[in-house]
């Protein structure tokens, strides 16, 4: 993915500054220790977040795992499908279903509004 490796480039780039503050060669008082490390542990939650929120291998491996457990076919007898895998289904369907579901949910526009502010 691009917007990964162009939001990991601008993260790695980011996490030089606290580090050269913390470890350069003047002296560094409490204070800017503390605001130096804090911004590092920032930096460093988001380094986990973009690439936790941009992983695959955990969708991969459900997908795996139930065509291993199916005997090769995804759906096959003696398991369900999953959730999140819709086979057969055509777009326009796809489309209605989503919009049913998106349609009058406060707790999602919130949540968006959110993470938007």
């Amino acid at each position: 993915l691009v917007t990964k490796e162009v939001f990991m480039a601008y993260l790695n780039a980011s996490l030089l500054e606290p580090l050269i503050a913390i470890c350069g060669a003047e002296e560094v008082d409490t204070r800017e220790l503390v605001v130096n490390a804090s911004q590092l542990a920032g930096l460093l939650w988001w380094t986990h977040l973009v690439l936790d929120a941009l992983d695959t291998t955990d969708v991969v491996q459900a997908f795996n795992f139930n065509k291993l457990v199916s005997g090769g076919k995804v759906g096959g007898p003696g398991t369900s499908t999953p959730a999140w895998l819709r086979l057969g289904s055509s777009v326009k369907a796809l489309r209605a279903e989503e919009q049913i579901d998106l349609e009058g949910n406060i707790a999602r526009d919130l949540a968006l509004w959110f993470m938007l502010a």
